[in-house]
Formats: structure tokens, C-alpha cells, sequence
């Protein structure tokens, strides 16, 4: 039988990285990645990835698209391995 982790670790390792790409003007591609690794068990990892395109509006105003992945390999009892979300959001830019 597998032994089951901790919902906590004590000490933790990330690695992270953030793409931004100016489509034109006015409309901005951005994606941002981060592993976090067990250092127990290399196997054992949490991931979340948010990948979303920014365009500006007229008169002060934003729109943002969001998808984002939550991804863990041994997750603990009923909780699903991914977790899909899509956001949206409108802001005011001053």
C-alpha cells in the first residue's frame, strides 16, 4: 500500500515562468506556469498553469480571458487530479 503525504510539506522547491506576448496594440497573450515537486518523492507534483488574452477597451476600460489548470499527481481522497476554470474579467484602467 502507498503511502499517503502530508497536505503540508515542510520544505519546497517551485519553479515558475511567465510569457508575455503583445499581440497588438491593445491586446496582450499571457501565460504563467509553476511546478512545485515533492522533495520526497520527485513523482509526487503540483501544477498550475493560467493562460489568458488581455485587451483594452475604449474610455479607461480592460477585458480579461483566464483559463486556468490546477493539476495534482496523488491528490488526497475525492479531490479530482485537474481542476479546470475560465474567468473573465472587466476592469477600469486609470
Amino acid at each position: 500500500m502507498r503511502k499517503r503525504r502530508r497536505h503540508y510539506r515542510a520544505f519546497a522547491l517551485s519553479v515558475a515562468g511567465d510569457v508575455r506576448y503583445n499581440l497588438k496594440e491593445a491586446t496582450v497573450l499571457s501565460d504563467y506556469l509553476i511546478v512545485s515537486p515533492s522533495l520526497e518523492d520527485f513523482d509526487e507534483f503540483t501544477l498550475k498553469n493560467e493562460a489568458s488574452v488581455a485587451s483594452s477597451l475604449a474610455a479607461g476600460w480592460s477585458l480579461k480571458f483566464s483559463n486556468i489548470l490546477e493539476h495534482d499527481s496523488d491528490p488526497m481522497g475525492s479531490i479530482k487530479k485537474n481542476d479546470w476554470f475560465s474567468l473573465y474579467f472587466r476592469t477600469i484602467m486609470r
